[in-house]
């Protein structure tokens, strides 16, 4: 398998969607679907370099708060299709006080309630040419959601997709003092850190879930209203036919 994480100066959680194993022993395709964190400070240079690897689209879930603190280096850029999906729920107070508490229960109340904008960015992954950026703030709960998705979809095991999600406990240690800096005063500093962890817990709750609803990522794409045609073209996309 080859190394899926990608170095680009100026983002710390970058990797392939490709290389994974799927249950009929396919591969996913590298240079499809690309999960990463926020590009906000990447130079012109870094960005140049992901455009020549083939990047045409990015999709920012990011809340739009997000994107205005901390703007997007793709915007604008006229080699690239830039979408602003945010993929969030509405929420109560209380609501968002659980959010700090069960992070795994709030990834499913994001799978649960947030079809529209989910439907959504996996229409546009389903018709994107070349390869597509997915990412959040930090690349580890909303992508984590979308990357489980896909890989899920393809027939990636649990144990993969668990792998791939807590490789961002790593990779995010060299931007913790930014992740830090939005912790909101209320969120006491200890259990802000068990937020931005990448527990095996979180991402286990998510796919225990995920069957236990709706049977599979595909289940999941049909309840939502996804296209059947879509959800054929995603597949198509991320598996490897060996033809290529």
């Amino acid at each position: 398998m080859r190394n899926r994480d990608i170095d680009i100066e100026g983002m710390v959680n970058v990797r392939d969607l490709g290389g994974f194993r799927t249950r009929t022993g396919q591969m996913t395709r590298h240079g499809v679907f690309v999960r990463g964190d926020a590009p906000y400070r990447i130079s012109d240079r870094s960005r140049q370099q992901m455009i020549d690897r083939g990047l045409q689209t990015v999709i920012d879930m990011r809340y739009a708060h997000e994107l205005a603190q901390r703007p997007n280096r793709f915007a604008g850029h006229p080699q690239v299709d830039f979408k602003h999906i945010p993929l969030y729920v509405e929420t109560s107070y209380m609501g968002m006080i659980r959010q700090f508490r069960d992070l795994g229960g709030w990834y499913c109340t994001i799978l649960d309630q947030g079809g529209v904008p989910i439907r959504t960015i996996l229409g546009i992954l389903a018709h994107a040419p070349a390869t597509t950026l997915l990412h959040c703030f930090i690349g580890k709960d909303r992508t984590g959601i979308m990357s489980a998705l896909l890989l899920n979809l393809v027939g990636v095991s649990d144990t993969d997709i668990i792998d791939d999600y807590i490789q961002s406990q790593q990779n995010l240690q060299a931007i913790s003092a930014d992740i830090q800096s939005v912790r909101p005063f209320f969120v006491p500093k200890a259990q802000f850190e068990n937020l931005i962890a990448a527990k095996y817990e979180y991402i286990n709750t998510l796919l225990a879930h995920l069957v236990a609803t709706y049977t599979d990522a595909a289940g999941y794409m049909q309840s939502i209203g996804v296209a059947e045609d879509d959800v054929a073209a995603i597949r198509s996309k991320l598996l490897d036919t060996g033809g290529d």
